[in-house]
């Protein structure tokens, strides 16, 4: 709850903002303050208020977002955790993303724990699996597969359930931590992870509780959707693939709940950073065998 003090600083604030000559000075007073802005909104009784303070706060926070997802591509997209977490910042700037990262972290510290002392390849994926599935309780989305829910990180964790994509991020977060060579790979239809060394390499499914499989079942799969195999239905992609994978997800699912406002505010985004963005096909469409 908002001290008087509080609530006084930020209706001074809203008050300034209207002075055209001064409004860039409060806008970034008001950046500094979103945190403030979320608690006034959560208990202002005033709806046209609330309206207005949810539009001065997404235009804030978008700004924010643009701003740091283009450090993120200069960076070369090597958190791909983050590169998540700014799409679910975007599309809702209500959220502080800063306990998922605390999450992710505490769940890599207990990834750790349950490691030996010179673990296998099958001991960091056991041990992987153990806290994620075991522990953490997260699982496939079976029912509502395409709600927009399953797509964002911060959902996926606080409801325990996602899709391929969405669930195999919260993976390579924790194996990016590590260094441990595991990354996404880009199946149609279902997204897969591999791990690979100069010795050894297999693949994980996440939305199957992270069981290990091998080159054979990715034949049968593409050989039953009688796709053409191609190298990147079996080879790791590049961070920045994943990211453009998930807003086609978020885009398919607004698109299927006739959702024009995220839509277009998705695809506001989208334009900005992937002018290729514009598919009309649906890579996480769940298969016949889920």
């Amino acid at each position: 709850m908002l001290s008087e003090k509080e609530t006084k600083e930020i209706q001074t604030l809203l008050y300034l903002l209207e002075d055209s000559s001064i409004a860039d000075e409060i806008e970034k007073h008001l950046l500094e303050r979103k945190d403030l802005i979320r608690q006034y909104i959560a208990h202002t009784p005033d709806a046209i208020q609330n309206v207005y303070l949810q539009s001065v706060l997404r235009k804030l926070v978008s700004e924010e977002v643009f701003t740091d997802f283009s450090q993120w591509l200069q960076k070369g997209c090597k958190d791909i955790f983050e590169g998540g977490m700014l799409i679910s910042r975007y599309m809702n700037p209500h959220i502080d993303t800063q306990p998922y990262f605390e999450y992710m972290h505490k769940c890599h510290q207990k990834v750790l724990s349950n490691l030996p002392v010179y673990p296998t390849p099958t001991d960091i994926v056991r041990s992987i699996n153990l806290v994620l599935f075991k522990k953490e309780g997260f699982h496939g989305a079976t029912e509502n597969y395409q709600h927009p829910e399953n797509s964002y990180l911060h959902q996926v964790i606080d409801k325990r359930k996602g899709i391929p994509l969405s669930l195999s991020v919260l993976y390579l977060s924790i194996a990016q931590r590590m260094r441990v060579p595991i990354f996404g790979v880009n199946l149609p239809a279902h997204f897969i992870m591999m791990y690979r060394d100069a010795n050894e390499e297999f693949y994980i499914n996440a939305f199957n509780q992270g069981v290990i499989f091998h080159k054979p079942e990715i034949d049968a799969f593409v050989k039953n959707a009688q796709l053409t195999p191609k190298p990147e239905y079996y080879n790791p992609c590049a961070n920045i693939d994943i990211i453009k994978r998930m807003l086609v997800n978020l885009r398919n699912s607004y698109i299927s709940a006739n959702n024009t406002d995220k839509l277009n505010l998705l695809e506001n985004f989208a334009r900005r950073f992937f002018p290729e963005y514009f598919m009309s096909s649906n890579p996480d469409e769940p298969s016949e065998e889920e």
